[in-house]
């Protein structure tokens, strides 16, 4: 009867040891990246929140942090919530002025009298 479960055995283990290997090691070396990451933020890194905001950090507590999304918009986010670093942080331009043309005077319209 052993001689019987024993192959049994072997491929549930086997399987058990493929699935640590392809979803459970890589999901925890992951969230230990993301872990280092998120304790290595500092005042002034440009980040991406987990909601697509983009912002600024201007203050690092201890579990949050303060990140400026606008000009004078500062909100208060966990730190847990960091997507990532924004690694090429483009700088606000402000949009250039409209040209308008010189403008031609139009032609009046000739008046008419109809009195009738």
């Amino acid at each position: 009867m052993s001689s019987e479960l024993m192959p049994t055995l072997l491929l549930i283990g086997g399987m058990f040891v493929v699935m640590y290997f392809l979803m459970i090691r890589p999901q925890q070396q992951k969230a230990k990246a993301h872990q280092e990451m998120v304790n290595g933020l500092t005042r002034g890194d440009h980040i991406i929140l987990q909601s697509g905001v983009y912002g600024k950090i201007t203050k690092v507590n201890e579990d949050s942090l303060e990140v400026e999304i606008a000009e004078g918009v500062i909100i208060r986010q966990m730190k847990s919530m960091v997507l990532g670093l924004d690694s090429k942080p483009e700088p606000i331009k402000k949009a250039p002025a409209k040209k308008t043309a010189a403008r031609k005077p139009r032609a009046k319209a000739a008046k008419t009298d109809d009195k009738a």
